[in-house]
């Protein structure tokens, strides 16, 4: 009896291949990209055919960035690998299209727009000042239990992609707020609406936008932008590379390196402006 995609899909979602080592936004992000593909060819057999999987991707590359496309494409052959191994069917006649990564530098945010951010107070400052004390991911920081944090050694317990945990530093400035927050919830960071519950990542992502609208900061802010900030400027003041590394959480230091590049590009920049000679 021939299957649906539909079909395949569903199983899929129930096996534990598209929990296993995701984190909560990872996962919502590989979900939506199979109802991309249910969408389409919902009413096709199984056995895509290569025309309509090139009319496929021909759409998926005008509506989408290249590192999106690649997680997509990563998605779809997860899902593929999937279905050949529980039916015997075959998706090697689909080309998959070569997407070219994306060289652009990350953007980060000067010192002195860090410290007027950080000006922000209660739960918003405190995200903020722990987003750039620790350069977590917002999802990370959601998930941060009063029990994960040392205030003694000042260090605290970070779970990251792949429930993998690191441990790192943070400063006084952030054990400060963190002794003036009452502990209403086990979370840091708990949901105004349940504080049974951690923060979403969408809520935090909209206070950080609200509190830099309201400072009338001249580019959008949000949580990676942070994050960014963090590592640039560890890396000015002469951190190592391999210490970002292991404060930001990076399987590959390659990732890491790309603030390498923003480093020296801001080394230019400063030399330019400020040379008597430049």
């Amino acid at each position: 009896m021939k299957r649906s995609l539909s079909y395949w899909l569903e199983e899929y979602r129930r096996s534990e291949h598209l929990v296993k080592g995701y984190s909560p936004e990872t996962f919502r992000a590989r979900n939506s990209d199979l109802k991309i593909l249910e969408a389409y060819f919902k009413d096709a057999s199984l056995s895509l055919h290569e025309r309509d999987w090139e009319k496929f991707a021909a759409q998926l590359s005008k509506r989408y960035r290249p590192s999106s496309l690649r997680r997509m494409y990563s998605s779809f052959r997860q899902l593929f690998r999937f279905i050949e191994k529980k039916s015997g069917l075959s998706f090697a006649h689909l080309e998959f299209p070569k997407i070219r990564k994306n060289q652009r530098l990350p953007k980060v945010l000067n010192y002195d727009d860090v410290s007027r951010l950080l000006e922000n107070e209660g739960l918003v400052g405190l995200l903020l000042e722990f987003l750039y004390a620790t350069g977590a991911r917002i999802s990370e920081a959601c998930q941060i239990r009063w029990q994960d944090i040392d205030e003694a050694n000042e260090s605290l317990q970070i779970f990251g992609k792949g429930r993998k945990m690191r441990r790192i530093p943070f400063s006084k400035a952030l054990k400060e707020r963190l002794r003036l927050m009452p502990r209403k919830s086990e979370f840091v960071f708990a949901s105004p609406q349940d504080p049974e519950r951690p923060l979403s990542s969408r809520q935090a992502r909209r206070w950080i936008y609200r509190a830099s609208r309201s400072q009338e900061f001249c580019q959008k802010v949000y949580p990676h932008l942070i994050r960014h900030s963090i590592a640039t400027h560890l890396l000015d003041e002469g951190a190592d590379l391999r210490i970002i590394q292991e404060l930001l959480g990076h399987r590959s230091l390659s990732t890491t390196q790309n603030y390498l590049k923003v480093s020296k590009q801001r080394l230019f920049e400063v030399f330019d402006r400020t040379h008597p000679r430049s």
